[in-house]
């Protein structure tokens, strides 16, 4: 820095006032300078919040062991107690680093004074699943972190646990100061898929055309035993199950834009988000099924009516889409 910084009348920084010098130029000194005394200037006003991220980007733009003993007051006085602890320890490193051992002291000092008062959280996980992310708050917390105790700021935390394949686990636990307190993650549930229910399409006075839980669509003519009218009737029900899948397709994009928009990291989402991405899985898997439909249907119309196939009152056709390993099977059932 250019100038020295200096500390505010409050007497828990007094003793630190003296000791700031200035420090080593980086980023942008000068706006180093403006921001500190800009946020000194917050904390004197009593504006504890702006005051902290003035000081914060000062830190950025020129770190400083004085600025980073000003941050750990700041945090202090927010009652983040873990947060100021940490800038306290970190002053101490970075003021012996630049010859500073009058501010390590100090910073020393203040960390040491603060230590009875942190709060520690431990997490742990009876049986990890493969690939599992465990959250506390926005923060995740890595598999080596399990089973240690970890300040943290006073206050009350989401802890969420998720693994593909499994349904996500969460809790909200309040931790006072100076409290300790272990949260333990149980093994993770296996999801299950939910079976879809796909829409009934009725035909005109020719046939009907149906999609029962079993997943089979058949056309069956009701007055007619001419196969360009049978022909027509497939078609139109290939050409329905296309609309359907369209719809549905849309709709599933729809719904995989809002779970972006609530919860674009894909982690620590809301209720709402999850709800929002399961429901567009939903939706996809539906549009899926009645595209393959809609396929087969206009294939079949359109080879009856190219063939010029004639039907007897016993003809039927059935397009059968059922689940496999793969996603789905679309099969033909016929009886001429």
């Amino acid at each position: 820095m250019t100038a020295p910084r200096t500390t505010a009348s409050l007497a828990a920084v007094v003793a630190v006032a003296a000791l700031l010098a200035p420090s080593t130029a980086s980023a942008d000194p000068a706006a180093a300078e403006a921001l500190f005394r800009e946020g000194r200037r917050l904390l004197d006003d009593g504006k504890t919040e702006e005051a902290c991220l003035k000081l914060a980007e000062s830190q950025a733009q020129d770190p400083s062991s004085g600025t980073l003993l000003n941050l750990g007051w700041c945090h202090e006085i927010q009652h983040k107690l873990a947060t100021a602890w940490s800038d306290y320890v970190s002053a101490a490193r970075l003021a012996r680093e630049q010859g500073r051992p009058d501010r390590a002291v100090v910073a020393d000092k203040k960390a040491t004074d603060l230590e009875p008062r942190l709060p520690h959280l431990t997490v742990t996980a009876i049986a990890p699943a493969a690939g599992m992310q465990i959250e506390r708050g926005d923060e995740r917390i890595g598999l080596g972190l399990l089973g240690s105790a970890v300040p943290i700021d006073p206050g009350s935390y989401l802890i969420t646990a998720r693994a593909p394949g499994h349904r996500p686990w969460k809790t909200t636990i309040d931790v006072a100061e100076a409290e300790s307190k272990t949260v333990q993650v149980p093994e993770l549930e296996a999801e299950t898929p939910v079976p879809m229910e796909a829409p009934d399409t009725s035909l005109g006075p020719s046939a009907i055309a149906v999609l029962p839980p079993d997943g089979a669509l058949t056309a069956a003519p009701q007055s007619t035993s001419h196969g360009h009218t049978l022909g027509w009737v497939i078609g139109g029900v290939g050409v329905a199950g296309l609309a359907v899948g369209a719809v549905a397709g849309i709709a599933s994009l729809t719904s995989y834009h809002d779970a972006s928009t609530l919860c674009p990291s894909l982690s620590g989402c809301s209720d709402d988000a999850i709800s929002a991405r399961n429901s567009a899985e939903s939706k996809a898997w539906a549009s899926n099924i009645a595209f393959g439909v809609g396929l087969v249907g206009v294939g079949i119309g359109t080879w009856i009516l190219l063939s010029g196939r004639h039907a007897g009152p016993a003809t039927r056709i059935a397009v059968r889409a059922t689940p496999d390993a793969t996603g789905m099977r679309v099969s033909l059932e016929q009886d001429f």
